[in-house]
């Protein structure tokens, strides 16, 4: 049998394509692959959350976003998972993200609330495979990631603080194959719970530690005020995580529940007829001046470089009810957000945040995983007059200083 050389030149070329499908197929995880949705100054983010179980339905919630921000919009939805009676989390991101699909929108999942996660504690499987189902899924959520870790197995496996890292490691490496988030938003890190803050986070795990650094634009880190006291110290704390590197973005969130235990007085009264307090023994119970929401999350654009407003918390008081836009939504969030858009509030760049931030605190303490930062630090910087060294206000006196960064080396 004759065989001509075209012949030769086709079979040659025929292995080296069949070779070069092999190779992308098994192509290694470290290969990043492009964001699925960009984060910048000028592409932020709003997450519009969602919350189950809720009266709320998720395609109710995506035709009630007004079509200026709904680019800009990414629907989080969140398992509502404090106390870690729900674990079907995958069953409910299934669903959320298919309707969120057929309308054309991002979605990001929180699937975790404290310790409390909706889905597995130590396996993948599954996280992977939704990014795999859905090309709009941008990531996944874990709020409130500074208490309640123990070493006693949950119903989706061990849930120590360990444990978490170890996830978090191996989530961040997920997400840098599909081209995700893994967002976590941080409280409390002063006190009782500063044994699980960021500094200890970084200081516990050098598997977490490493991939923050090799996966940095896979990591938003975010401002939660939760707790009564110390918000400038968490504030320092994760804005440090921003700027040194180990976070390529930053997030505000906003949590109601930070006017009552902070010691503020009922100005309006009750928002919710009957309900006196949170479940959580809060009083008083949602009387937060809503102009506030506004302010913090301004604070974060405008002088930390965030690019992500995130709820605010408890969104049927702040976003959304049974499929209608709150007040707090329609005249603060949404139109500090339109500001942003439209190039009022101008975001900075992680170097010019940098450069505005002359003073940095370094935790290297070797003696355990504390860092303690009092009020007095912030004396004659940026603290109110008579807040006291507990600081139990995130409003500033000055814009001359900006907010510190904190740092683990």
């Amino acid at each position: 049998m004759l065989i001509t050389e075209q012949a030769v030149m086709r079979h040659r070329i025929a292995r080296l394509l069949l070779a070069a499908i092999i190779l992308l197929q098994t192509a290694p995880m470290g290969r990043a692959a492009p964001l699925r949705r960009p984060l910048s100054p000028a592409t932020p983010m709003f997450l519009f959350m969602v919350q189950q179980p809720d009266a709320s339905d998720p395609q109710a919630c995506v035709n009630a976003i007004p079509a200026d921000v709904r680019p800009y919009t990414v629907m989080e939805y969140c398992m509502g998972a404090l106390g870690g009676a729900q674990t079907n989390g995958y069953a409910f991101a299934d669903y959320a993200l298919s309707v969120f699909q057929q309308n054309g929108m991002w979605c990001l999942f929180q699937c975790a609330s404290g310790d409390a996660n909706t889905m597995a504690n130590t396996n993948t499987a599954d996280y992977e495979r939704l990014f795999q189902k859905y090309p709009n899924l941008i990531g996944f959520g874990f709020s409130e990631q500074n208490y309640g870790f123990v070493t006693t197995s949950s119903a989706f496996g061990p849930s120590s603080f360990n444990d978490r890292l170890e996830l978090f490691a191996k989530l961040l490496q997920i997400c840098n194959k599909y081209g995700g988030y893994l967002y976590s938003s941080e409280m409390q890190s002063y006190g009782g719970n500063r044994g699980f803050n960021m500094m200890a986070k970084l200081r516990s795990n050098a598997n977490f530690r490493n991939a923050t650094v090799t996966c940095m634009t896979n990591f938003i880190v975010g401002d939660k005020i939760t707790q009564g006291t110390a918000f400038y110290d968490n504030e320092s704390c994760t804005l440090g995580i921003f700027l040194s590197g180990h976070a390529g973005y930053y997030a505000s969130r906003f949590d109601e529940t930070a006017w009552g235990p902070s010691g503020k007085s009922q100005l309006y009264g009750l928002k919710i007829p009957g309900m006196a307090s949170l479940d959580l023994g809060y009083l008083p119970a949602f009387t937060d001046p809503e102009a506030t929401h506004g302010i913090f999350i301004s604070d974060h654009f405008m002088l930390q470089g965030a690019t992500v407003i995130d709820g605010p918390e408890f969104p049927f008081i702040t976003t959304i009810y049974q499929g209608r836009l709150t007040p707090c939504y329609k005249n603060v969030t949404s139109d500090v957000f339109r500001k942003v858009l439209d190039g009022t509030i101008k975001i900075p760049t992680v170097n010019e945040v940098r450069s505005n931030s002359p003073i940095v605190y370094v935790c290297d303490a070797t003696s355990g995983l504390v860092n303690e930062m009092t009020g007095n630090v912030f004396t004659n910087l940026y603290s109110m007059d008579g807040d006291g060294t507990n600081n139990q206000t995130w409003l500033k006196s000055t814009g001359r200083y900006g907010s510190f960064p904190e740092t683990y080396t």
